[in-house]
């Protein structure tokens, strides 16, 4: 998402790439936080996106922390499986909250609960029987 610095009109890009598609999802990823102009963003005459240096600063170190959550669901998910890692994340109801300044500490409690239930099948067969959710593992 390119994006104009009010204070040095320079133009910068935010990028953050969706490792499943490879595709860049940056404006959905800001447009999700609410509506651009309540976040800091807005349209200029030209067309372009424009924010202050401040809003562009945060939202780099927000991919930059959102990345590498990414990464570390990857690892886990080639790891462990796909399906498997999902399946876990729901059971955990391991999901972030609408709060993105909550989200760096909301990530790293996300991979340190996923490991946690990954590494203990009881842990997750638990979940699975308390919820009555057949254990179809060996298909």
């Amino acid at each position: 998402m390119d994006v104009i610095i009010d204070e040095t009109g320079k133009m910068e890009t935010l990028l953050i790439f969706d490792r499943r598609t490879g595709c860049d999802w940056s404006y959905d990823l800001i447009g999700g936080a609410g509506p651009f102009s309540s976040i800091g963003f807005y349209r200029g005459e030209d067309g372009e996106f424009h924010t202050n240096q401040e809003t562009f600063e945060w939202w780099e170190q927000y991919i930059d922390m959102y990345s590498k959550f990414e990464d570390e669901l990857m690892e886990l998910r080639e790891k462990y499986g796909s399906s498997e890692v999902d399946e876990a994340m729901c059971l955990g109801h391991l999901f972030l909250s609408n709060d993105y300044d909550s989200h760096d500490a909301e990530t790293k409690l996300c991979i340190e609960t996923l490991k946690e239930m990954l590494e203990d099948d009881k842990q997750l067969a638990d979940i699975r029987k308390s919820l009555h959710i057949d254990d179809d593992s060996d298909d």
